[in-house]
């Protein structure tokens, strides 16, 4: 089946079936989480995950990404918990269009899943955002001229969504305070994704700091959005990959910094999901998003002095990032 807009809800549900019927000990995961490439899940998983070539029987592109990464789908337990995660994946600028890299979620979403966790490695340009810190994202900022859900909204339960409601407060302090236990806590973020690969010259990161972003990067933003209309309770967890401040030479950007930041802050995140997952699925039973509507505030009480703690992480002489940081 070629993948349309006309095509999307039926070849979702047929990709959900199919890994239904593939996968062993099959059991509805109840999250969803997409990781953006150069992250390592060694550990996340209860067990040994199973693992599919996601979406090559379905008319969909068969070769790596930009990265260099066959996107692929994992299924396992992490204490438990059911979970389907998207390693790697399409993007917008891959040039297949928006809908590879939004099915995923699609998918997902047939299948029963209604959490959605968004891990990515952005661009940095908040000073006090170094590299190798993680941020919780509690807004974002479509620069692309194009919604991802255009043409979609006969498949979608909020063809008109409202993005104020994107990202689960509730959600974010379970994550929060697991980050906090293990060291780190995520400064709160507003993200701006714009199209292309390429990275930003001075005045690009000029102009997106003036609109109040704090972290640069790519098709996150179109997840989000796409995530909050499928009625997903959803948060992003970013990573600042590189930092980019004024008067910096940004002729040292690279891409592979990128991927050597994620590929080395890996463990750390895993530690978090895991924890995270397991508090989540100890929360009251009349917390259960089985339903789109939103979800009322139920931050835990210590979240407001997690987030104000400022926990900076040391450089070392091993790190890959310690020509970032600074003591």
């Amino acid at each position: 089946m070629t993948l349309t807009h006309d095509t999307f809800a039926t070849a979702a549900s047929q990709e959900a079936n199919f890994l239904a019927e593939n996968f062993a000990e099959w059991e509805r995961p109840r999250y969803f989480l997409r990781v953006d490439g150069g992250f390592v899940l060694q550990g996340l998983f209860d067990d040994e995950p199973q693992c599919k070539v996601l979406l090559g029987h379905l008319a969909l592109p068969p070769r790596p990404n930009a990265d260099g990464e066959q996107p692929q789908i994992l299924f396992g337990r992490c204490h438990g918990v059911p979970i389907l995660v998207h390693a790697g994946g399409w993007r917008t600028a891959d040039g297949h269009g928006v809908l590879p890299g939004l099915f995923p979620a699609a998918v997902a979403h047939s299948a029963g899943a209604r959490n959605a966790l968004f891990i990515d490695c952005a661009l940095s340009l908040n000073p006090d955002l170094k590299s190798g810190r993680w941020a919780m994202l509690t807004d974002f900022i479509n620069g692309y001229a194009f919604s991802p859900i255009e043409g979609l909204h006969r498949h979608l339960e909020q063809p008109f969504p409202n993005l104020a409601e994107t990202l689960s407060q509730f959600q974010n302090s379970e994550i929060i305070n697991a980050l906090a236990v293990i060291g780190e806590t995520p400064m709160l973020c507003t993200f701006l994704g714009r199209p292309g690969f390429h990275l930003a010259t001075p005045a690009e990161a000029a102009l997106a700091r003036s609109q109040g972003a704090d972290l640069l990067g790519h098709d996150l933003v179109l997840q989000l959005i796409f995530a909050n209309a499928m009625g997903f309770r959803t948060s992003s967890l970013v990573l600042a990959g590189v930092q980019l401040l004024p008067g910096a030479d940004a002729t040292r950007l690279a891409r592979k910094d990128f991927l050597e930041a994620a590929a080395f802050c890996s463990p750390q995140l895993v530690r978090a999901l895991r924890r995270s997952i397991a508090e989540l699925e100890h929360r009251p039973q009349d917390a259960e998003p089985d339903s789109v509507a939103p979800m009322a505030d139920q931050s835990t009480p210590d979240a407001d002095e997690l987030i104000a703690a400022s926990i900076r992480r040391a450089a070392t002489r091993t790190s890959p990032l310690s020509k970032y940081l600074k003591r």
